[in-house]
């Protein structure tokens, strides 16, 4: 229970600093990013 905790911490972590650089960067706006990002999202 502890692991997967864990788990979903460094998941969300990794997802945050994703987002970050994402956001950074001038392709943020294009479309297929977009769907990208939310698959992410959806996938967490």
């Amino acid at each position: 229970m502890k692991q997967d905790f864990h788990h979903k911490t460094i998941k969300a972590f990794t997802m945050i600093i994703f987002l970050v650089t994402l956001m950074a960067t001038t392709d943020f706006q294009d479309e297929n990013q977009n769907e990208f990002t939310q698959k992410l999202i959806y996938d967490m």
